[in-house]
């Protein structure tokens, strides 16, 4: 009998992982260090706490961000938009007495501690009212799971409102948008939806057009630099040609193994989700000049990132499989059901490249 699977029979059954991680960076915007290690005594070795400026704020990827300056009211709430727009997506905190901080909160969908920095309070108690904020909003559970999905426009799906637009030149802000349309936001929005406790950072670092080497050169700026637990890497069909030019495949695997080498560099735990890339058959009848000529490319890079899977422990998901099974037992009598233009799944195919990467990676999460 055949199992069919569904993103919510999958989640179902997915155990908790225990999961190591890297301090939690959380940042204090203040003119002195009014209660940093009172902080840092309360919150643990689990976070890392110090007094910044808001620029250096701004050119930093912290987790938490708590405001211990009042830049006025108007100017606060400009303030924490702009910090909005961080690419680690930070929680913001914002510190004060009275209604107008009350107001600023509401207005700046964030939490106020009540507390005035004048001097007259005592550290200690800043100290144990911040911790009890912060524990409050979900960081009691340390720590969190940062998954970063790399890849091509496959990956991409526009996030952030910038098809083949670097990180740096996306909207961080507008969380409609963050994880773009596509397999990697199916991915994310099912498992915040299921596990609000388990703390995901989900990051798309997808980029339209891109290939292995393009990642290799924003590795360390775009993927690294939001300190992943989890990489999922999709990569290929870009580098696949279609008029005949010669592919350097020893080359393209020894660079994949940099990517994962410098990876655990900075993180040894650091785990990873290896994805096939894939080309699409349009069906007899039409054209599959294109098709072919991919194929003998992306079949070879199939097995370079089979064999990277298991010289490194990582998951490995054959999208390239699911794709050619989802095409030879398709019943729609669309050609273009699955994948519409031979390389760009529909939402139907971005969904059960969802659900196969969710049950191939299940015990990492």
């Amino acid at each position: 009998m055949r199992i069919r699977y569904s993103i919510s029979i999958l989640l179902a059954a997915m155990p908790a992982a225990l999961f190591a991680s890297s301090s939690v960076d959380v940042l204090c915007i203040a003119d002195k260090n009014h209660c940093t290690a009172e902080l840092q005594a309360e919150l643990g070795n689990d976070f890392s706490v110090r007094t910044v400026t808001l620029e250096e704020a701004m050119t930093s990827l912290p987790d938490i961000i708590v405001t211990m300056k009042d830049f006025g009211e108007e100017e606060n709430y400009w303030v924490i938009k702009r910090l909005r727009t961080i690419p680690s997506h930070p929680d913001i905190f914002i510190c004060g007495e009275g209604a107008k901080y009350a107001a600023l909160a509401s207005r700046a969908w964030t939490d106020v501690i009540p507390f005035a920095f004048d001097g007259s309070a005592d550290t200690q108690e800043m100290a144990r009212g911040i911790k009890k904020t912060l524990i409050a909003n979900g960081w009691g559970n340390i720590p969190r799971k940062r998954i970063v999905f790399a890849g091509d426009s496959i990956t991409d799906g526009a996030w952030g409102k910038g098809d083949s637009k670097p990180a740096s030149k996306r909207d961080h802000y507008d969380f409609n948008h963050i994880y773009g349309h596509g397999y990697a936001e199916k991915i994310a929005s099912a498992l915040l939806e299921k596990y609000p406790g388990r703390n995901y950072r989900f990051y798309n670092r997808g980029i339209g057009g891109g290939k292995l080497q393009g990642l290799s050169d924003r590795w360390e700026e775009e993927v690294l630099g939001v300190k992943p637990d989890i990489i999922s890497i999709l990569i290929g069909v870009n580098d696949a040609p279609v008029n005949g030019t010669r592919v350097d495949f020893e080359q393209w695997e020894a660079t994949y193994r940099s990517l994962l080498d410098r990876a655990l560099a900075q993180n040894p735990r650091c785990r990873f989700v290896l994805c096939t890339p894939f080309s699409a058959s349009r069906g007899e009848g039409f054209s599959n000049e294109s098709h072919l000529k991919r194929k003998e490319s992306t079949d070879r890079f199939d097995a370079i990132v089979k064999a990277i899977a298991s010289d490194y422990g990582a998951v490995l998901v054959d999208f390239s499989a699911l794709i050619d099974n989802l095409i030879e037992t398709d019943k729609s009598g669309d050609h273009n059901y699955w994948v519409w233009d031979g390389v760009h799944p529909t939402m139907q195919g971005h969904n059960k490249m969802a659900e196969l990467w969710i049950r191939k990676a299940k015990k990492l999460l």
